[in-house]
């Protein structure tokens, strides 16, 4: 998903790189050449428009494969979020965080809203400290140096558990989150995955 954002961003630069060069070339020229301008810039913005409509495509139907928690925001940790996986969407909360070693103790609840039992889980957990918006005015060096700043606190990890996630059923879990920053910003979840599905079977 993330290269595809690049190629896409990619593809949109190029066109307004195109839009901007043709539109400063409109002086002393023929009508007809100028028509021919036209059409062409009619082009680009119908390649930009379509561009940006197959971007927002995809980002809506991936919107889902992860969730993350603006720890920032009092109703984030109020709330539930929903995250996909290929056996269906389950729901997130988180119900506490505190200090634990060298990082944080997160507990958790996962909703399984669906009608089957899944045995055994697995997903990716991102997590980083809370980023202060940039003062304004920065050199280039200083710029680098922020943005070294805010993703050296970025980390991740893919946590196994062996829980069952009955149906229609919240199941509470924890993760032990470390190292971690003293200011806790944001925590993702991604990649939920489960190797075992339990249905009811049916008495002939």
């Amino acid at each position: 998903m993330r290269h595809t954002r690049k190629v896409m961003f990619g593809i949109l630069v190029l066109l307004l790189f195109a839009y901007s060069n043709e539109a400063q070339q409109g002086e002393n020229h023929s009508l007809e050449a100028l028509e021919k301008r036209v059409a062409k810039l009619e082009a680009n913005v119908d390649l930009l428009a379509q561009a940006f409509l197959d971007l927002n495509s995809e980002l809506n139907s991936k919107q889902h494969e992860e969730c993350v928690f603006d720890l920032s925001n009092p109703q984030e940790l109020t709330s539930f979020k929903r995250i996909d996986s290929p056996v269906g969407n389950f729901y997130i909360s988180i119900e506490d965080i505190k200090p634990y070693l060298d990082g944080y103790k997160v507990r958790i609840k996962i909703g399984n809203p669906s009608l089957a039992a899944f045995v055994g889980f697995s997903m990716r957990v991102d997590w980083a400290g809370k980023i202060e918006p940039p003062p304004p005015s920065l050199t280039r060096s200083e710029v680098a140096k922020w943005l070294e700043t805010a993703a050296s606190t970025f980390q991740q990890k893919t946590f196994s558990f062996p829980h069952k996630l009955e149906p229609g059923t919240w199941t509470f879990v924890e993760l032990v989150l470390t190292p971690a920053p003293k200011k806790l910003g944001r925590i993702g979840f991604s990649q939920l995955q489960t190797p075992t599905v339990e249905l009811l079977q049916r008495k002939e």
